[in-house]
């Protein structure tokens, strides 16, 4: 499961690989190491039996020493800023605070070492300069609170880069994280569009987190651009605003201050969050430098109107007269609305924010408050208390409440929405009691001391305040806010509490994933037992196992969801394999072992012989649709090594052949046991990026960490150019064209001629299928199958028009929302039906 977006952190990211600007205070997950306590993983019937094993954790191992696998620090092992970083003293006189932060390498697909000896200075006003530590750490003294600032970070081979913070910004930030962009890298990104990069010009990068379709102008004589990438991280030309990877960019920009415009009917207002703000709505200020890189963040937003209902909590019955108003605390501003005689609201249109508070009051009934954020559900059916049931929490649990305080009612969601079990909180409001959850029959157990299957829990006798509340739980990688607002740690969540009042928020908690499958022999496919599988995360030394059953099942259960993961498997009599691997919520692995005898013979068929000591390096290539990717070809970055081999479609090694075939595997043997880099090479215009495989510093290059008399696996996978037209030829009917398996963007192969996809609404079948990001399936009538967009159903990430349905974990659906039959049109059966809280055409 990939992280969620988390609105008060600044994010900068550059091609996938981010380049990133983070708050390190934003607490983007939990630490999801493996726990040291040995225990055993219970598994079905005849399964695997497991063991953990335990942990150590190096001094200075998130310094990205520690291997080749280096990481950028996510939440999971969040780097600690020293108390005191190398610094030049401020020039005399001078005022402001000390901005802390880290420096870090990027690498394709992930981010790269921490890195030393980075300059970073105050650019504007011109002020200090200091270096990174040993760990990339800085701290520059003397940045003023009140002005916009310009901070530069310089290292020799990589872009220079400038990073902008408006007035004010940043006061409230507790760190910052400046990642650099390698030259290769950026130039070999830059090439692929056609272009290059001219000397004594800028490049400015820019993230729109928030929403997609944003469009930018950038008025500046040569500037190319805007060029976006799509949700595979990949530039493309095609494309004319963002996708959800939020990522625009503009080459060959001349130096001077420059105004970047945004737009799109998907955002209705953008603000800074790491940007100078220009002189209108929706504009901004770019401080370009030649041969520079300026990074650039910005939110956007839509104008919500939040609808509701509002109900006696004992009867159920509407309340008419209840006065609904939302507010952002820090912006001045305020919507109200007052429910009508069937205890309905609608709130004016409001623009939307991180933090806003809705609440909701009427004579006779107890104060509600709502926190919400960006992004979270618009409708609300709420249950008001009479006044004089708001002590009933106090009494429920042997207690009275105290006039003047409030209760704060969570509920803890897994990514599924079902109940987070297992949970426990704790606040840092002084006199507060609790927490105290409710049990499976609904009513508070002083003895229970975390959540249950109701997913429950209440604080009473909170002062007045905005108070801290902090979630644990040993089953979970951690909790996000639902309807919250964040911390200013790791799994931390406010709320604002006033006296004789009800707060309410919920979390949504991401569950530790699930590691599975069956063991089987290489030759003949039949099962293995007494194989041992472990999980590695060579960063901290962590080391989870388990054994398989008689039927090479083996099961790991509680993993740490985390990218960049060893994966091994060995039996006696077998050769060892080694597999890197991203762990999401539940992966399923299916390890084929090779027997000893037979690799001399695979050895032979080559023309080579195995060397004891050394290992063997095998590469799976695959396209975008799990198929075969063929004429890859590949090199390895290691003295002495063989190959590459590739095989044939009859499987066996083929001296002759240069790159993959139809059945997409390649091998190098003899490999000296150590760190080496696999590049490929696309012989017709194919570009490989990471699928099961350790990204390196440059595009198409892959990390691997291979030992004695083993062997290391790694998966990749590789696109080609995308330009047939419709009614050009594909499916390999035109060799002559070095394309010739891929049409162009919503545009499908059938029957060996590019044809146009379905798009959003359209009916589908496997014979007409739908288009990129969408999937063709059952509309809520059991009828016609049709095509739905994807979206996130914590984020309601879809077009305005429609609602994000949950179907598998936090994948959705977009259904089309409607007040009536007449929006429905022929969509489905035409007919316009509730689904909980919203109507959509079914």
């Amino acid at each position: 499961m990939k992280l969620h977006w988390l609105p008060s952190c600044l994010f900068l990211s550059f091609f996938t690989f981010a380049i990133s600007l983070t708050t390190l205070h934003c607490g983007t997950s939990p630490s999801d190491e493996v726990s040291a306590d040995a225990s055993t993983e219970t598994a079905p019937t005849d399964a695997a039996s497991t063991e953990d094993g335990a942990e150590a954790t190096p001094e200075g191992s998130s310094g990205g020493e520690e291997s080749s696998v280096a990481e950028k620090p996510t939440g999971n092992e969040e780097p600690s800023l020293p108390e005191q970083a190398p610094t030049e003293q401020p020039p005399e006189g001078s005022a402001g605070i000390a901005l802390k932060g880290m420096t870090q390498a990027f690498a394709a697909g992930s981010a790269g070492p921490l890195l030393k000896d980075v300059e970073v200075c105050l650019s504007i006003p011109k002020g200090s300069c200091t270096k990174t530590d040993e760990k990339g750490a800085f701290e520059l003294p003397g940045v003023p609170e009140d002005k916009n600032v310009l901070v530069s970070a310089e290292k020799e081979t990589y872009f220079r880069t400038l990073y902008g913070f408006a007035a004010g910004e940043i006061k409230d930030m507790k760190g910052v994280f400046m990642n650099m962009l390698p030259k290769t890298l950026g130039s070999a990104l830059v090439s692929s569009l056609g272009s290059q990069i001219k000397p004594g010009t800028g490049i400015v990068v820019m993230l729109t987190s928030g929403k997609e379709g944003i469009n930018m102008k950038l008025d500046a004589s040569g500037a190319e651009g805007p060029y976006f990438f799509s949700t595979r991280g990949i530039p493309d030309k095609n494309l004319k605003a963002t996708t959800s990877s939020g990522i625009a960019f503009y080459i060959n920009v001349p130096p001077g201050t420059q105004t970047i415009t945004t737009s799109g009917s998907n955002a209705e207002i953008c603000t800074h969050t790491g940007a100078w703000p220009g002189p209108n709505e929706n504009e901004f200020l770019a401080k370009v430098e030649a041969d520079s890189l300026t990074v650039l963040s910005i939110t956007c937003a839509n104008k919500v109107g939040y609808t509701g209902l509002t109900r006696n909590f004992l009867d159920q019955k509407p309340v008419e007269g209840v006065k609904v108003c939302l507010e952002q605390p820090k912006i001045t501003g305020q919507a109200c609305a007052t429910t009508s005689a069937t205890g309905n609201f609608q709130l004016p249109e409001f623009i939307e924010g991180k933090e806003m508070l809705l609440s909701m009051e009427k004579t006779g009934y107890g104060k509600v408050l709502h926190m919400q954020g960006r992004g979270q559900e618009t409708h609300f059916t709420t249950g008001l208390l009479p006044s004089n049931m708001v002590p009933l929490f106090a009494s429920l649990v042997g207690t009275q409440m105290k006039p003047g305080t409030g209760v704060i009612v969570v509920t803890t969601l897994t990514d599924t929405r079902t109940a987070a079990k297992g949970l426990t909180l704790s606040i840092d409001a002084k006199g507060a009691e609790g927490p105290f959850f409710l049990g499976t029959d609904g009513k508070p157990d002083p003895k229970l001391t975390g959540t249950t299957g109701a997913a429950i829990a209440f604080f009473v006798n909170v002062p007045p305040g905005v108070h801290t509340i902090k979630t644990t739980g040993e089953f979970f990688k951690g909790c996000l806010p639902y309807h919250a607002w964040e911390g200013t740690e790791r799994n931390t969540f406010r709320a604002k509490v006033e006296g004789d009042a009800l707060t309410y928020f919920s979390v949504r908690c991401e569950r530790r994933a699930v590691v599975y499958g069956t063991a089987s022999n290489f030759v003949d496919r039949t099962p293995l037992s007494g194989v041992k599988v472990c999980l590695e995360q060579p960063s901290i030394k962590s080391v989870k196992c388990a054994t398989s059953n008689n039927s090479g099942y083996f099961l790991l259960s509680n993993v740490p969801l985390r990218s960049n993961m060893l994966f091994s498997i060995e039996k006696e009599g077998y050769m060892k394999m080694v597999q890197s691997i991203d762990i999401d919520q539940m992966t399923r692995f299916n390890p084929n072992l090779v027997p000893k005898q037979a690799l001399p013979l695979l050895a032979n068929a080559a023309g080579v012989q195995l060397k004891s000591g050394t290992g063997i390096v095998v590469v799976a290539t695959h396209d975008r649709r799990g198929m075969a990717a063929t004429d890859i070809s590949m090199k390895l970055s290691a003295t002495g090594a063989e190959g590459p081999f590739f095989i044939d479609s009859n499987g066996q090694p083929n001296t002759s052949l240069k790159g993959t075939s139809s059945l997409a595997l390649a091998f190098f043997v003899n490999v000296p046991p150590g760190d080496h880099v696999v590049t490929t090479m696309g012989l017709h215009k194919q570009t490989c990026v990471a699928l099961r495989a350790w990204p390196s510093t440059n595009l198409e290059e892959f990390k691997v960490k291979v030992q004695a008399d083993t062997m290391f696996s790694l998966t990749v996978e590789c696109t080609r150019e995308r330009t047939r037209k419709e009614g050009e030829s594909c499916l390999q009917t035109d060799s002559a064209k070095p394309e010739y398996n891929d049409c162009a963007t919503d545009l499908i192969c059938t029957k060996g001629t590019c044809a146009t996809t379905l798009k959003r609404y359209s009916a589908c079948s496997a014979s007409t299928p739908c288009s990129d990001n969408h999937s063709c399936g059952v509309a809520t009538n059991g009828q016609q199958p049709y095509c739905f967009s994807h979206c996130n159903p914590d984020r309601q990430d879809c077009p305005s028009d429609s609602f994000c349905m949950a179907y598998l974990n936090n994948v959705g659906r977009c259904l089309k929302k409607c007040s009536s039959d007449a929006d429905c049109g022929d969509y489905g059966s035409g007919s316009c039906n509730p689904l909980g809280s919203v109507k959509i055409c079914q």
